[in-house]
């Protein structure tokens, strides 16, 4: 959000990125490969484990927005479950946290990365369903409308 506001007050940096995205993306992926050994392996104390998630996720971000953006498969891959990551982060709280189906915990095959794929497709399919229902009852037709009404108040 900073860089967006404030992008225009930086012409020489946003340039230089622009010019530059193959060093950009190196920079910002060893920049990711330091903020996870920080996390794993606190060099300096006091200043390690969840203490470096916030620099963490924008090491994160800074590399996907490097690197992703330029591919165009991975960019709208990003932005499909961008839509739907409020979904799906809602239907894996309750499938985990209140269903706990035991079958995607308990087999030996489902433990090996099988349960992230299926426990992801499913809250997936779900957050469309989902969707598709908002759309059909009009519920963002009515949430419009409301915004539009209490900005006129």
């Amino acid at each position: 959000m900073l860089w967006k506001n404030g992008g225009n007050k930086f012409p020489c940096i946003s340039k230089w990125l622009s010019e530059h995205k193959v060093l950009f993306s190196i920079i910002t992926l060893s920049l990711l490969a330091l903020m996870i050994c920080i996390r794993m392996l606190p060099w300096i104390p006091f200043w390690g484990g969840t203490h470096v998630d916030g620099f963490l996720t924008l090491a994160l971000v800074l590399f996907v927005i490097s690197t992703f953006r330029q591919i165009t498969v991975a960019s709208k891959m990003f932005v499909f479950f961008g839509k739907h990551s409020m979904n799906i982060y809602l239907i894996h709280a309750f499938i985990c946290w209140y269903w706990c189906p035991k079958w995607l915990y308990s087999n030996y095959w489902m433990s090996n990365g099988i349960n992230f794929i299926a426990l992801l497709t499913i809250c997936l399919l779900l957050s469309m369903l989902l969707e598709f229902i908002k759309n059909k009852i009009g519920l963002y037709r009515i949430q419009g409308k409301l915004v539009e009404t209490i900005e006129k108040l």
